[in-house]
């Protein structure tokens, strides 16, 4: 006798094994997700995942991270509040706990800190704040214009700056290609740094 289908939420689907049991994945369609989210969410999150749809417990699991990432897609949406994740303050923190980050020498260390500093100060003092996901350009260039009398000081924020983004878009695991980095766009001329 077929049993009643299972309502798991919103965005749900299941890739049935032969086995009988089901992988679970929460997935929005690409033109409806924000740039920072995974094209597959495994469902439940940080539970076991056995994919027993017979099992109460793993069932109920599945709809209450089901729920709960819709009403944070629908958040992000509505223009709520962003994830922890989208700061400079956090993108600077995950590159410092990186392998890239400690194999640097101490001093270069030194040094990168200083000019990653400068970033986040400015986000920190930045109305609206910048969001990584959506900076363009011309934020970029209102950063540098910081340091219009620090031609080197400019120069090497940018590379920061830089270096940032390019981090935060090879984090994103997805499958497609992304638009290019606004700092990559944005020039320091010869003239800015005195030697032309």
């Amino acid at each position: 006798m077929p049993s009643a289908p299972i309502d798991l939420g919103k965005y749900v689907t299941l890739r049935r094994r032969q086995d009988g049991t089901a992988r679970v994945f929460f997935q929005v369609p690409e033109r409806h997700r924000p740039l920072d989210w995974p094209s597959l969410i495994p469902l439940p999150r940080g539970h076991g995942r056995k994919g027993d749809l017979s099992d109460g417990r793993e069932v109920a699991a599945i709809q209450a991270d089901a729920k709960a990432l819709y009403a944070e897609l629908i958040n992000q949406r509505n223009g709520g509040a962003k994830p922890e994740g989208r700061t400079f303050k956090v993108l600077i923190r995950r590159y410092q706990e990186s392998d890239a980050w400690t194999n640097l020498k101490p001093k270069t260390q030194k040094v990168y800190t200083s000019y990653l500093n400068h970033i986040e100060a400015w986000e920190a003092t930045s109305t609206p704040r910048p969001d990584p996901s959506t900076i363009n350009q011309a934020d970029v260039e209102g950063l540098l214009g910081l340091f219009s009398d620090k031609p080197v000081t400019k120069k090497h924020t940018r590379k920061a700056m830089r270096l940032l983004m390019i981090r935060a878009r090879d984090r994103l695991a997805r499958g497609q290609s992304l638009r290019r980095h606004p700092a990559k766009d944005t020039q320091v001329s010869r003239r800015d740094l005195g030697t032309g």
